[in-house]
């Protein structure tokens, strides 16, 4: 199994994902998968996981990784320090 310890770039990008405040409705009212972008990191809402699933990118490898809305606040309090990632070629 894959784990990403969440850094700073992520962190920003989850904080922007917080401060908007939304509920999982309007979530799925603005489905994107890419409203998140950083030079490691591309995500958005996905509508049917009704997660936030972003793409991960270490040199020429792709991973990819999804957090719920309370995933999201766990890494940014602190509690969760992993995230698990899957290879995007399998």
């Amino acid at each position: 199994m894959l784990y990403l310890n969440p850094d700073d770039e992520l962190k920003e990008l989850l904080k922007e994902i917080q401060q908007q405040n939304k509920s999982i409705a309007e979530w799925k009212e603005l489905e994107s998968s890419d409203e998140f972008q950083s030079a490691k990191y591309c995500g958005g809402f996905d509508g049917t996981e009704e997660k936030f699933t972003f793409s991960y990118f270490k040199g020429k490898e792709e991973y990819w990784f999804e957090l719920s809305t309370d995933e999201v606040d766990e890494v940014l309090c602190g509690s969760r320090v992993k995230v698990e990632l899957r290879r995007a070629d399998g």
